[in-house]
């Protein structure tokens, strides 16, 4: 089950669940809610396109992201997100380890 809330800065973010075709995720931090695709996926790309959406909370938070960004920082975004969210679930999902010493540690 998909969480109903993520915290990502200093704003609490509405995930939810939707059915469209156009997009798999949405990211806004104006409206602070996350919506993921689930109808016809696997647990498992659901999950990482909610870390997938996370990590645009992040992009924007860490002010990596103007306000006046242009289509090629939009691309560029788009590329380091996907890239840091597709590596950080391989690295979550092989490593359970890992995840347990950062969740005990991380308090």
């Amino acid at each position: 089950m998909i969480p109903k809330k993520v915290r990502i800065g200093y704003l609490d973010y509405d995930i939810e669940e939707y059915q469209d075709d156009e997009f798999e995720g949405d990211y806004s931090p104006q409206s602070q809610r996350i919506r993921i695709r689930t109808s016809g996926r696997s647990s498992a790309f659901i999950a990482n396109t909610v870390l997938h959406e996370v990590m645009h909370g992040v992009y924007y938070h860490s002010s990596l992201k103007s306000p006046n960004s242009s289509d090629s920082d939009t691309e560029t975004e788009e590329n380091v997100v996907n890239g840091m969210s597709n590596m950080l679930s391989q690295v979550f999902r092989d490593n359970p380890v890992l995840i347990r010493y950062l969740l005990k540690n991380l308090k």
